[in-house]
């Protein structure tokens, strides 16, 4: 069915239904956004699209899925309530003014630098992304959730808020000084010392380390003047 076609369809729904147009067929023929469109009050869903850009001015007050899409670029100041996830494009750089209320994921992009002034209300996925190194995390990035990188090289100093899991990577040592509020998670990797000064506010957790061979107290003596306050725990199975 041509597009003409089918915008008129739309556009007598429209007129007797009062139902909106989809908005990613907005999208795909081009046709102009009302401010009205440009607040999505629930979910957009536009994974496995065929889509490259999105209008400047949404936001999105659910999640927003745009994995595995054509996407090329986000608009500078996007808004997303829930998650957003642009796993698998083309995007090379976030926006600025970004803001999440839920996770991000950018895992399997060649996203790099993460802008300061990122706002993210849960988890940064960067799974096979190209951010490498923890300097490439600004301190201008809040993060209230879990940052999950793999193949991360620690070399300086950093302080997160919440949860750091580092698990499943090839890194083999942690920056001294490195503050983090909530539980570190260090399962199946190949670090075999704690840094000194390290501060933990939660849970230790450790399996599939060499770490796990070390005693409690060593592990607690070994980060002195720093601190573990919660418990060691090693409950994951072993698997090397």
């Amino acid at each position: 069915m041509e597009k003409e076609t089918l915008k008129r369809i739309f556009d007598f729904i429209e007129k007797k239904e009062n139902i909106r147009m989809p908005f990613a067929y907005k999208i795909a023929i081009k046709e102009p956004f009302t401010e009205d469109d440009l607040n999505v009050r629930g979910d957009l869903g536009l994974g496995l699209s065929n889509i490259t850009s999105l209008p400047k001015g949404l936001k999105v007050g659910g999640n927003l899925n745009l994995a595995s899409s054509r996407l090329r670029s986000l608009p500078e100041g996007l808004e997303v309530g829930g998650w957003l996830s642009i796993s698998d494009t083309s995007v090379s750089k976030l926006p600025k003014r970004l803001k999440v209320g839920g996770s991000l994921v950018i895992s399997y992009t060649s996203i790099g630098i993460l802008p300061k002034g990122l706002e993210v209300g849960g988890v940064i996925y960067a799974i096979n992304s190209h951010i490498f190194n923890i300097d490439e995390i600004p301190k201008g990035v809040i993060t209230e959730g879990i940052v999950t990188i793999n193949k991360l090289i620690l070399n300086s100093s950093l302080t997160i808020s919440s949860v750091l899991n580092l698990s499943y990577t090839n890194i083999t040592s942690l920056p001294k000084g490195l503050k983090v509020g909530g539980d570190l998670v260090l399962i199946n990797n190949k670090i075999k010392s704690l840094p000194e000064g390290l501060e933990v506010g939660g849970r230790l957790e450790i399996a599939g380390t060499p770490l796990a061979k070390l005693s409690d107290d060593d592990l607690r003596k070994m980060v002195k003047p720093g601190f573990i306050k919660g418990q060691i725990g090693r409950k994951w199975k072993q698997t090397h």
